[in-house]
């Protein structure tokens, strides 16, 4: 999976679960590939639940699914998968729900359609602001409406 592939799997759980979006980027800096940067809040079980959602979607579409418990020093994503599970206490019953709720999500019609239309976005602009993300949200939305 490419670095656009995977931070547009982000992006679009993100869009699709009511998620906002402060920036994108793909082309990355010596630190980290690309990332997304999202304003979910996660003191709440459901927004832990949306942010858990965000972080898997890319690598349960690439049929990679982390095992539990995700590995703290594997990769950000994952360390942040471990710092939800320890303090929201799930175990692996819980792991097992979230991988199964992440699968449907991502193998859903609303979600292939928009993933294929962001991962559009993001092959010609590796990198968007909140300007560009308001454009994409707005096309989406009226290409759904």
């Amino acid at each position: 999976m490419t670095t656009a592939e995977h931070e547009a799997a982000h992006l679009t759980a993100c869009l699709l679960l009511g998620v906002p979006v402060l920036a994108v980027d793909t082309v990355g800096d010596s630190r980290y590939a690309g990332w997304v940067t999202h304003g979910v809040a996660y003191d709440t079980a459901e927004g832990a639940v949306k942010h858990a959602v965000v972080l898997l979607a890319p690598y349960v579409l690439d049929g990679d699914e982390p095992r539990f418990p995700p590995d703290l020093a594997e990769c950000k994503d994952l360390y942040d998968l471990a710092r939800l599970v320890n303090r929201w206490g799930w175990g692996r019953q819980k792991w097992d729900d979230l991988l199964a709720k992440t699968l449907r999500f991502v193998s859903s019609d609303e979600f292939w359609s928009t993933y294929s239309q962001v991962l559009g976005v993001l092959d010609h602009y590796p990198r968007l602001d909140d300007r560009l993300l308001d454009a994409l949200e707005r096309s989406l939305a009226s290409g759904r409406g």
